[in-house]
């Protein structure tokens, strides 16, 4: 729907529903973004759990009945759409999806009455127009289905013309087009497992490790280099650290807070807390950070997004946006996610080898919370309580198809 004719009050976070609201985003837009890949049993399961979280969110419930009215699951749509358009009653868009289910359903009747309330609202609706035309020509009134065509601007007969334009297309919303948190489709290597994969979407890089070069680097570049048990980082531009470990600086560089973002929108939440809160370091110039005891290990994010344990992350840079997210049981166990868009370049820190394992579609990978570092492509996380005789921990469940980042 567009901005003008939403009626769906804008969301922001609020402190007391802090938990709800991060869970409730990473599922809507997962759930959106699968959606316009076609991805219906999985844009499904996720639309279905942010519902749960925020049943009273119009747009969720717009999305979820689309992707009920795709699977043909047209009485839990029309469900749907009938609370809706009760809530949003000035919403002629929702009308008209109400009404397109209601034809797929055979009430023609219905999908009448709520065409006609459309064009109250708005007489210059042409979907309006041309679903009715539907409508009336299924129902033999062809002279009247002519008008309505004519009134959408359609000069054809209407029995092809009014069949098309029926189709099975409800209006989403803009929201769902384009949204903000998104995994996209992607192509795995070959390999299933290995320590150094080939290029890829998530590559564990140890080419960065020895001696930065002499040469300063370009504008907006950022360059990791692992000395030893130290990252030496030098910048021209924008990067992310948590500076716990910091040694030394040197050049022009200015450091500032930085805060969570949700929705593509920074929240007054800081990103991370004491001496581990991440900040933002803008300028030019060289920074040194000590070992810790852990081992830095550089990740290269390419085009597609890529998802890290939050706590695993102590510098990024060259993202095109970041979100903060989060992974929650019904047990109350969670995993803060840290999502970006790349290509980018994440330096994680482990004390273990990292590893690289490839999901196939169809399988499902089942991995210790205290194991993984984070996974990229079309792959949907739960967090789960596994049944013993496994160890009763928490457990991430991976299906769909992509890579993972764990540790041995």
């Amino acid at each position: 729907m567009s901005e003008e004719s939403t009626s769906a009050p804008e969301w922001t976070p609020a402190e007391d529903e802090e938990e709800v609201n991060e869970d409730f985003l990473y599922h809507f837009y997962q759930g959106g973004e699968l959606l316009r890949q076609g991805k219906l049993e999985q844009a499904r399961m996720h639309m279905e759990a942010a519902s749960d979280l925020r049943p009273d969110n119009s747009k969720c419930q717009n999305l979820l009945g689309l992707i009920y009215f795709k699977q043909g699951l047209f009485e839990r749509s029309i469900d749907i759409y009938k609370n809706l358009v009760e809530k949003v009653s000035g919403e002629e868009t929702l009308r008209v999806n109400l009404a397109t289910v209601l034809i797929r359903a055979g009430r023609l009747e219905e999908a009448e009455t709520e065409l006609e309330r459309a064009l109250q609202l708005r007489p210059d609706y042409d979907k309006a127009h041309k679903t009715l035309a539907v409508v009336l020509a299924r129902k033999g009134a062809v002279e009247q289905a002519r008008e309505h065509l004519a009134a959408a601007g359609v000069d054809e007969e209407p029995g092809p013309v009014a069949e098309a334009a029926a189709g099975d297309e409800i209006d989403p919303g803009e929201e769902a087009v384009e949204p903000e948190w998104s995994m996209v489709d992607s192509q795995p290597p070959a390999q299933a497992e290995e320590a150094v994969p080939a290029a890829g979407t998530m590559v564990i890089d140890d080419s960065v490790r020895g001696a930065p070069e002499d040469e300063a680097p370009a504008p907006d570049e950022v360059q990791y280099r692992v000395e030893g048990d130290c990252l030496v980082v030098w910048q021209a531009g924008i990067s992310f650290a948590r500076l716990e470990r910091l040694v030394w600086i040197t050049g022009d560089l200015s450091f500032s807070e930085s805060r969570k973002r949700f929705s593509g929108k920074e929240t007054k939440y800081q990103f991370g807390k004491g001496a581990r809160a991440m900040v933002m370091i803008e300028g030019q110039g060289k920074l040194c950070f000590a070992g810790g005891g852990d081992t830095y290990q550089v990740v290269s994010q390419g085009v597609d997004p890529g998802f890290f344990v939050e706590e695993r992350v102590f510098a990024f840079s060259g993202a095109s946006s970041w979100e903060n997210g989060r992974l929650q049981s019904g047990s109350d166990s969670e995993v803060s996610v840290f999502h970006l868009r790349g290509p980018a370049q994440i330096v994680l820190t482990r004390s273990e080898k990292l590893m690289r394992r490839v999901v196939h579609t169809g399988e499902k990978f089942l991995v210790r919370v205290a194991s993984l570092v984070g996974w990229s492509g079309d792959l949907v996380p739960h967090l789960v309580e596994a049944d013993k005789p496994l160890p009763a921990e928490s457990w991430v469940e991976l299906s769909g198809q992509g890579s993972v980042i764990y540790t041995l």
